[in-house]
């Protein structure tokens, strides 16, 4: 009798580990899920050279921005004469989409006027944020009338107190060189606010 029953419950185990199998098999067989490609570190030219890059994740939304340190000598000549004072940071936009929209802001004081430029490595213009604030700030901006050179903007807004690139369609580790000016301004520490989004305009052909 026990020897009877040793040999079924050895069947039974044999069996169990035979059902087994292919499940196990299943499992092995399974494709592992592929990790997303890392962007190639962005390559600038001209003023980028050498200059901090600033790579802009899906992790950066305009509730929790990314933001960028920036510090201005003072400047009070509206580029009459000398180098008005520059800051420059390469941008890199990560993203799990095929294309994303990039979106900067530049804040600052009243009765200033500061500009933000976004260039492509042969230094020609993407897009463009850089209208005459003062004016703005004393006349109002009304709708279809161009008030301090504000049509002149490509995917940027100018407002008062700010300059900004709005949803600056940019392909997935797409990237440009970032540039901000202060053409009337005591100048000092400022922050620039960097996420993306839904992309709104493309950005200006390289050269034009």
């Amino acid at each position: 009798m026990r020897k009877s029953l040793a040999v079924l419950l050895t069947a039974a185990l044999a069996m169990s580990v035979f059902a087994a199998l292919p499940a196990e098999a299943k499992k092995k067989k399974k494709k592992k899920k592929k990790k997303p490609a890392v962007c190639a570190p962005y390559a600038p030219g001209g003023e980028g050279v050498g200059a901090e890059t600033l790579v802009v994740t899906d992790t950066a939304t305009a509730e929790a921005p990314l933001t960028q340190a920036l510090t201005f000598d003072p400047y009070f000549l509206e580029g009459i004469d000398g180098a008005q004072p520059t800051q420059t940071v390469n941008v890199q936009v990560d993203s799990a989409a095929k294309t994303a929209g990039l979106y900067i802001t530049f804040e600052f004081d009243s009765h200033r006027d500061y500009d933000l430029f976004a260039r492509w490595p042969d230094g020609s213009e993407a897009a463009s944020s850089h209208g005459f604030n003062p004016l703005i700030e004393t006349q109002g901006q009304p709708e279809g009338v161009d008030q301090s050179n504000t049509a002149t903007n490509h995917a940027g807004e100018t407002t008062a107190t700010s300059e900004n690139i709005v949803g600056l369609t940019t392909p997935d580790c797409g990237g440009y060189t970032v540039q901000f000016y202060n053409y009337f301004g005591e100048g000092g520490d400022f922050e620039a606010k960097l996420w993306l989004g839904e992309g709104k305009e493309e950005p200006l052909a390289p050269g034009s």
